[in-house]
């Protein structure tokens, strides 16, 4: 199903499901997401690259403790109308590896679609592991589906990724454990964790690691106008 289609047309308000409302009170928690309450986080609204470069970004430093490499060359010639943190947001995700590799023009307003949030997600959990498919996105989405993180691949270029399930996946992937960029071992994240800092990635937090869910299953929505409940499978 695609995103456009997931909130009938005229629906006035969205209900959220305990999976969504959890999926945004982590978002909220770690810097992904600073709207509040959840009605003004766009929960169901479709995602500019721009918008995903600062989500990615924030997830990828703060919660996976990942760090930019300011030597790697970003130049992108579309981008000085960007405007906010938005712009130095495109940078760092590029220093990090994420997005905007080996291009000119990142298209910071363009909506974006499912290939390019997995193949994003996936450079930021495993490095350049799945790069090479065909199309260049394969590998990449193959790689979440089986660790639980993204369901629905088919029509991934055609779908345009959703706020909240991009929400809901990054939780996913930070609460199984998923990402293998993160050192646990590391002398500095092992003090940050016994210290219970903020600096202590998800991934290696003593409760998060007894106390895994991995949250494969169906969600659901339902909207004001709506006369049916809607299954959705992210």
């Amino acid at each position: 199903m695609l995103a456009t289609q997931l909130i009938p047309a005229g629906a006035l308000a969205a209900t959220y499901s305990a999976e969504l409302e959890g999926a945004y009170d982590w978002a909220y928690a770690n810097g992904v997401t600073t709207m509040s309450p959840i009605d003004n986080a766009n929960m169901y609204g479709a995602i500019s690259r721009a918008e995903m470069a600062k989500m990615l970004s924030v997830y990828a430093e703060e919660v996976l403790g990942m760090s930019p490499d300011a030597a790697r060359a970003c130049n992108f010639t579309d981008i000085n109308s960007v405007k906010g943190d938005l712009h130095d947001f495109i940078i760092e995700s590029c220093r990090l590896g994420i997005m905007g590799q080996g291009i000119t023009e990142f298209r910071p307003y363009a909506t974006l679609s499912r290939a390019e949030f997995g193949t994003a997600l996936s450079r930021v959990l495993w490095g350049d592991t799945y790069e090479g498919g065909t199309p260049y996105y394969a590998n990449h989405l193959n790689a979440l589906k089986a660790a639980g993180i993204m369901n629905q691949i088919a029509n991934a270029e055609q779908t345009k990724e959703v706020r909240g399930y991009v929400m809901l996946m990054l939780q996913r992937s930070a609460e199984n454990g998923a990402a293998t960029n993160v050192d646990c071992d590391d002398p500095l994240v092992k003090l940050a964790c016994a210290t219970d800092s903020k600096e202590c990635p998800a991934a290696c937090r003593a409760d998060d690691k007894e106390d895994t869910v991995v949250r494969a299953g169906d969600l659901y929505v339902t909207a004001t106008a709506a006369t049916d409940r809607k299954a959705i499978v992210t």
